[in-house]
C-alpha cells in the first residue's frame, strides 16, 4: 500500500518537473508555413533551455515565461515582433548575461538560439545570438563577441 501511495504521488509530481517538447501560441493543425518556429534542440551550438521569456511587442503580452511556464525545447508563435529575453541557462532559473533583443519573426521560418564559447564553471560566454535558420541571418545578438565581467 505504501509504495503505491509513493509511486502515485511520484506520477503526480513528475509532469510538472518535465520538458515540454513544444510551446505553442498556434495549434498544430496550422501549417508550418504560416508559424514562426524556434527550435531549441539538436547541434552543440545550439543554445538548449536559453528562451527566458517571449513578449509580443504590439500588445505587450507575455507569450512564454520560464518561471510559469517551464521547460520548452521548440516555440510555435504568431509571426511578428516579441522581445526575447535570452541567456545561457547554468543552474535552475539563473541565466548568465542575459540578453534583450527585439526579433521580427516571420511566417515559416525556423529560428534557434546559438551559443559560441561557453566555459560552464568560469561561466564565460563569448558570444549568444538568434539566427534564422532559414536565410541563415543573425537577427539578435551580441555582433561581436564579449565576456561577461
Amino acid at each position: 500500500m505504501r509504495r503505491l501511495l509513493v509511486l502515485g504521488l511520484m506520477l503526480a509530481i513528475l509532469p510538472a518537473c518535465g520538458t515540454r517538447l513544444t510551446f505553442a501560441m498556434i495549434g498544430t493543425d496550422v501549417p508550418d508555413s504560416q508559424v514562426a518556429t524556434i527550435v531549441e534542440r539538436g547541434l552543440s551550438s545550439k543554445c538548449y533551455g536559453c528562451v527566458y521569456r517571449l513578449r509580443r511587442v504590439d500588445d505587450d503580452q507575455a507569450v512564454y515565461d520560464f518561471e510559469r511556464d517551464g521547460l520548452a525545447e521548440s516555440f510555435r508563435l504568431i509571426p511578428g515582433a516579441y522581445e526575447v529575453l535570452f541567456g545561457v541557462r547554468v543552474s535552475g532559473n539563473f541565466v548568465l548575461n542575459p540578453r534583450k533583443r527585439t526579433v521580427e519573426f516571420r511566417p515559416g521560418h525556423s529560428y534557434s538560439v546559438r551559443k559560441q564559447g561557453y566555459g560552464g564553471v568560469k561561466g564565460t560566454l563569448d558570444r549568444l545570438w538568434i539566427l534564422d535558420d532559414t536565410t541563415g541571418e543573425e537577427v539578435a545578438g551580441d555582433g561581436v563577441p564579449t565576456s561577461p565581467r
